[in-house]
């Protein structure tokens, strides 16, 4: 025969309604009352059932991660994506909620594309990429009070909850480490599709070299197409350009890897001949040869957080965060 909550609350000599409180981690029961019946609970084997525990909340237990699909908007294709959502994953487990994900369409307004979920009380609330989210998607869950968080800063300064990687921060840590090795003289390529982060990268590069009087002589900036091709084409274009330098910080891992190949062709030898360092080492930094020198963003960490933030907006309505989060670190590799 199975152990009902009421063959805990008996056991513990307290009301099933106290027993519930305890499952559902009220801050109205005493400490010492908690840890008894848990005890309990321990001892009878006894484990709650998350569907139950949700109907009394009022809860479906599901949270909806938003990502672009189709032509154009297809997130699908960007590696980033997965350890981002390996990240929410894991937060979601270990809060015993299910993870959903819902693709939208270009062609087709979001809200349209969403209220289905919302007005069918199938999730909980949503995580969307910040990329994706227009003004008036925000606006209008704001209005609803929906609980949502973005995966990232919208960069608009609007009235919304997100979670970001502190890219300036990154951007400093990687100047800083070819500094450390006698570089003076950097080459900063930002890619065209990504403008918000890579401006943040570079903030963090000016700010290190304003500190050390190298901005206006030991800095030059160019723009590269996305993508691996985006960087090998550069490298093959601009040769001499890139050798009038004696380091790269390339914005982004996978054209990093397209410059490293194209240098590589030309018979240039980094890092004997120049350093090149870059960002995330998921998915490309350690394939290379020799393997990139990066700033790992940890991504799943910003998927971790996002996921916690939106949990706690599901369980006050009132919450909101921005937060910004510093948790990059440097993988030496080969290129520096």
């Amino acid at each position: 025969m199975s152990i009902t909550i009421k063959d805990v609350a008996r056991e513990s000599g307290v009301s099933i309604s106290t027993v519930s409180k305890v499952i559902n981690g009220s801050s109205r029961i005493s400490s010492s009352t908690k840890e008894k019946v848990r005890a309990v609970m321990t001892e009878l084997d006894y484990h709650p059932s998350s569907t139950a525990r949700n109907l009394v909340r009022q809860r479906t237990g599901n949270i909806c991660v938003v990502k672009g699909l189709g032509e154009g908007w297809d997130w699908s294709s960007n590696p980033y994506v997965y350890e981002i959502l390996n990240g929410v994953e894991y937060r979601a487990g270990e809060e015993d909620y299910l993870l959903s994900i819902v693709n939208v369409r270009k062609d087709k307004p979001l809200m349209e594309q969403l209220e289905k979920y919302i007005f069918s009380r199938r999730i909980d609330g949503f995580l969307i990429f910040a990329g994706l989210a227009e003004k008036d998607l925000t606006d209008s869950l704001i209005r609803m009070n929906f609980p949502f968080v973005l995966i990232g800063d919208p960069g608009d300064g609007r009235d919304a909850s997100w979670v970001d990687l502190n890219n300036t921060v990154a951007g400093h840590q990687a100047t800083e480490e070819l500094y450390s090795r006698g570089r003076r003289n950097f080459l900063c390529l930002r890619e065209k599709k990504d403008k918000l982060i890579s401006g943040k990268r570079l903030a963090g590069v000016r700010d290190f070299l304003n500190g050390h009087g190298l901005e206006k002589v030991g800095l030059t900036v160019k723009t590269v197409e996305n993508g691996m091709e985006g960087g090998r084409d550069f490298a093959l274009a601009a040769e001499k350009e890139i050798m009038n330098h004696d380091a790269v910080i390339c914005c982004g891992s996978i054209s990093a890897s397209g410059l490293l190949s194209g240098l590589s062709s030309k018979g240039i030898a980094v890092p004997r001949d120049i350093s090149i360092i870059s960002f995330d080492r998921y998915p490309v930094s350690d394939l290379t040869d020799p393997p990139l020198s990066v700033i790992d963003m940890n991504l799943k960490e910003l998927g971790d957080r996002c996921c916690s933030a939106l949990l706690a907006r599901i369980e006050d309505k009132g919450f909101s965060i921005q937060l910004t989060v510093s948790s990059s670190s440097f993988i030496p590799g080969g290129t520096v």
